[in-house]
């Protein structure tokens, strides 16, 4: 469904995308923006997130996506370009740190989905110990850009629910603050994959290295 949706990226008008998707929590973006050091937006292959993307270029607010380049330097093109006519700009996962730091120098948000199977450090998701990257932690403690959950719910057809979650904070029982904060990430895609596990579009083990690890 996601898929079909994506595909029609270049045909979709901004009033389309706008009349599809309500928005809850604007706020948060509003106010995180208004410190001036730029927004790291995390989330997770959950809903359908580039719809939630084009919402953003639509309504005038820049965002940058964070995404590991695609095997099939064809099919890379393809994809950079649908994103690119919905205004959205790709930074590529492997050299990204620079464009990263020069978007959120200008104050725009940098979207980041962060659940994909590491070995940087070993959190818990969904209560068992889960191969993660540190990657907006460090991000948000070297920029002190706020790190919004960000989410968009299918509804039903043509239609999406926006979800701007505030700043998370580092969770409790973690002496390491970037631990504390990727579990707090975890815990935010956690929340919204026990609303709608249907959604949760990340199908890859992401248990793996902590099992080779073996602390699974």
């Amino acid at each position: 469904r996601m898929l079909g949706d994506f595909l029609r990226t270049e045909s979709r008008t901004d009033e389309e995308v706008q009349s599809s998707i309500e928005i809850v929590g604007r706020e948060n973006f509003d106010e995180a923006l208004a410190k001036g050091k730029g927004v790291i937006a995390v989330g997770g292959h959950f809903g359908n997130f580039e719809r939630g993307s084009q919402w953003c270029t639509a309504n005038g607010i820049p965002l940058h996506a964070v995404a590991r380049d695609a095997n099939n330097s064809t099919l890379n093109d393809q994809v950079a370009e649908l994103r690119a006519n919905a205004g959205a700009k790709v930074l590529s996962r492997g050299n990204a740190i620079r464009g990263i730091l020069d978007t959120l120098k200008r104050n725009e948000i940098v979207a980041i989905l962060p659940d994909q199977n590491a070995r940087e450090v070993f959190v818990e998701f969904f209560g068992k110990p889960c191969g993660c990257v540190l990657g907006p932690a460090v991000l948000h403690e070297r920029t002190g850009a706020p790190l919004i959950p960000t989410y968009t719910v299918w509804l039903g057809p043509g239609k999406y629910r926006l979800v701007v979650g505030a700043p998370l904070k580092p969770a409790e029982g973690y002496e390491n603050s970037q631990e504390a904060l990727t579990r707090a990430v975890n815990a935010s895609l956690e929340e919204m994959i026990r609303q709608y596990p249907e959604q949760w579009l990340w199908l890859h083990d992401r248990w793996k290295s902590a099992r080779e690890k073996g602390l699974l």
